[in-house]
């Protein structure tokens, strides 16, 4: 499905970042895994691929546009082309109300959550353009994105941008037949999520799942919890040639939840 095709992955070194490489990678594809840290970009693609061929492990901070630049630059001359990128790249948000809610909370998480995205976008953008080469781009918004939560307000917002970015992005792509899709997942079992769940422990789990009037929460009708690879193989369709008629649209991996 991915024979030959080189793709970037920020945020690729764990979660749904992860899970999306090892499938692109098992389908004849190539990925370029880039994270913050060396070690753990550098560690990701050895797993992913111990001869080193077709997977490369990267360094960048989305915040920094000429950082991202250079990933996605040294992804197209590493593997001689460039076919698409995921963001999966971000942080979660300390659970804060608005009137509460420090100012640098907010900078930051739009700062990673939109802004990382958006300069990745706009990376991508501009290397495709230059070449007039299709491809695709897969976005990481979320469930929040379009449900509110309390406490929520940076992520909530920023991952609704990340929606709609993911729309204006589509029009402006699609004369070069370049695809630009959203995704948005409910709550994962990922390393993201991993210290919320477990503060909450399982009466907290359940309660997502079951619904929590609360906390204003409906609950998931599949009744669990989303792994990482039920995000991963959407993206991966996504990034597909199967998905080749699909571009600006956001699909909700969340068991259910959005139907409410």
């Amino acid at each position: 499905m991915f024979e030959g095709e080189a793709i970037a992955i920020t945020g690729g070194a764990s979660g749904i970042g992860y899970a999306t490489a090892e499938r692109i990678v098992s389908r004849g594809g190539r990925v370029a895994v880039i994270d913050l840290r060396a070690d753990t970009s550098r560690d990701a693609a050895k797993r992913l691929d111990p001869s080193g061929e077709r997977a490369l492990g990267l360094v960048a901070d989305v915040t920094d546009p000429a950082a991202i630049e250079t990933a996605l630059r040294m992804t197209r001359e590493r593997f001689g082309r460039f076919d698409g990128v995921v963001t999966c790249a971000g942080i979660r948000q300390s659970s804060a109300r608005i009137a509460d809610m420090p100012l640098a909370t907010w900078e930051q998480v739009l700062r990673v959550d939109l802004t990382g995205t958006f300069l990745t976008c706009q990376a991508a953008a501009r290397m495709f353009r230059a070449e007039s080469t299709p491809g695709a781009i897969v976005n990481v918004s979320s469930l929040s994105g379009h449900s509110p939560r309390l406490g929520q307000a940076a992520y909530c917002a920023a991952k609704a941008a990340v929606i709609s970015l993911t729309k204006v992005l589509s029009l402006e792509l699609a004369d070069i037949k370049v695809r630009v899709n959203v995704v948005c997942p409910g709550t994962a079992i990922t390393p993201f999520n991993s210290e919320a769940l477990q503060r909450e422990g399982e009466q907290g789990v359940q309660a997502r799942i079951d619904g929590d009037t609360k906390q204003f929460r409906p609950g998931i009708p599949l009744r669990r919890l989303a792994e990482a690879g039920d995000i991963a193989e959407p993206i991966v369709f996504l990034l597909s040639s199967a998905a080749r008629h699909i571009t600006g649209t956001e699909l909700f991996i969340d068991g259910g939840e959005s139907v409410f």
